[in-house]
């Protein structure tokens, strides 16, 4: 016998066979397996064409599909999100930066603050600044953008009351 087939024949010998418990009648119960592999969790609520995106976001599913549902993916769809997507996103569908600045500025927001460096920054932006905005408008009832004062619908302001 060659050396290369005694260390063969030593490493057969050494491997023993690994027991594992049985997880069938153990103190956590019985093994459940799932009914479907690789389920969707969001197809039982909002139906199979709801799929959950590949990246992480800091939008819940549930905003997605609910956003999704409303004809609209980039947000809730409602008047400040209507009125802010006219004015700053452009033909391409891309965040016009310096006009949505001039708005929040124009009402009293200031976005210096906040992070400018990372992934995904410009989302994060758009959305912490209309939270900002939505308050503001909140108190003031309206909304001012390029010098003309925009009234805020009583149904968006009362929706967003409660």
């Amino acid at each position: 016998m060659s050396a290369r087939s005694k260390k063969t024949d030593k490493s057969v010998e050494a491997a023993k066979p690994v027991v594992l418990p049985d997880l069938t009648a153990s103190e956590y119960g019985p093994l459940v397996l799932p009914t479907k592999p690789n389920a969707n969790p969001l197809e039982a609520e909002y139906g199979p064409e709801t799929k959950k995106p590949e990246r992480k976001s800091v939008v819940g599913y549930k905003y997605k599909a609910r956003y999704r549902a409303a004809g609209n993916y980039r947000g809730c769809g409602d008047w400040l999100h209507q009125e802010l997507e006219l004015r700053t996103v452009d033909g391409f569908g891309k965040l016009d930066l310096p006009a949505f600045e001039a708005i929040c500025e124009e009402n009293g927001v200031s976005l210096e603050k906040y992070n400018r460096t990372s992934n995904g920054w410009q989302g994060r932006l758009r959305m912490t600044g209309r939270i900002l905005l939505r308050s503001k408008i909140l108190k003031s009832g309206s909304l001012l953008v390029e010098g003309e004062k925009l009234e805020a619908p009583r149904e968006w302001i009362a929706a967003q009351q409660r």
